[in-house]
């Protein structure tokens, strides 16, 4: 029903192309979109295991939209941006460790090396904790084990729809004695909503990793980016130790 709603709705549009985002597999649209002759293409960054690989999606939407020339100069200003961070932190020595995301129907997923997180971590003068396991995917861990690197770790990101570390600890009394919680060294990407209440991170996110590294490496090295403003865009800027994707919790 919900799959009839929609085609009804992009049917009353008249669009001259329809983007599809298939990380599920097939939406099941396309059948219906050729059969009414609706143009359709794929998204396809959520397969870019690199940060600035999933940015530069964005050229791709400058050229279906006829705005390749600004598309491309935006993502070069986001490529420097984000070269620039990544050399602050590349001769670091101290490289916390870090915890990410929280258990899930008693499962905690944990990424691959590979990953899109693990990369920015990286970048941003970190380590991370990881699976096993190979591509750009997290994977199930073993509950016990992932308990004991969360209490190894320096810092926890990523921690669900807590805003609290009260609302943390209430998901687990065990989670109140680890390291990141006590030392309140817990950050969550969910500073900024939508206005449909989605998680800004992985929208706008997906196009400004340099403010996603910029607000990591204000997390993990604050003292690499001294006192200067951050520009977001014209008219905003972030000071030294403002965070904008992140917040920590208290």
């Amino acid at each position: 029903m919900r799959q009839r709603v929609a085609l009804i709705r992009t049917l009353a549009l008249n669009p001259d192309l329809v983007l599809l985002y298939g990380i599920s597999g097939a939406s099941g649209m396309e059948s219906k979109l050729a059969e009414l002759q609706i143009p359709y293409i794929y998204l396809g960054e959520y397969l870019e295991s690199s940060p600035l690989g999933k940015a530069e999606w964005l050229m791709a939407v400058g050229y279906i939209a006829g705005r390749s020339d600004q598309a491309q100069s935006l993502f070069k200003q986001i490529e420097n941006n984000y070269s620039s961070l990544a050399k602050l932190s590349a001769s670091e020595q101290h490289k916390p460790r870090v915890m990410l995301n929280t258990p899930y129907r008693d499962s905690w997923f944990i990424p691959s090396k590979q990953s899109y997180m693990v990369q920015l971590i990286s970048d941003a003068g970190a380590e991370c904790y990881t699976s096993a396991n190979e591509g750009n995917s997290s994977h199930p861990i073993d509950t016990e084990q992932a308990y004991v690197w969360a209490a190894e770790a320096d810092y926890w990101l990523n921690v669900g729809p807590c805003n609290s570390l009260a609302e943390l600890t209430r998901q687990n009394p065990k989670f109140a004695d680890i390291k990141s919680v006590t030392q309140h060294r817990v950050y969550n990407n969910n500073a900024r909503q939508t206005p449909s209440s989605g998680s800004d991170f992985w929208e706008s996110g997906v196009v400004r990793p340099d403010l996603i590294l910029r607000d990591m490496i204000a997390i993990f090295h604050p003292e690499l980016l001294g006192d200067k403003p951050y520009i977001v865009k014209d008219g905003l800027t972030l000071s030294a130790d403002e965070l904008y994707y992140y917040k920590q919790l208290k």
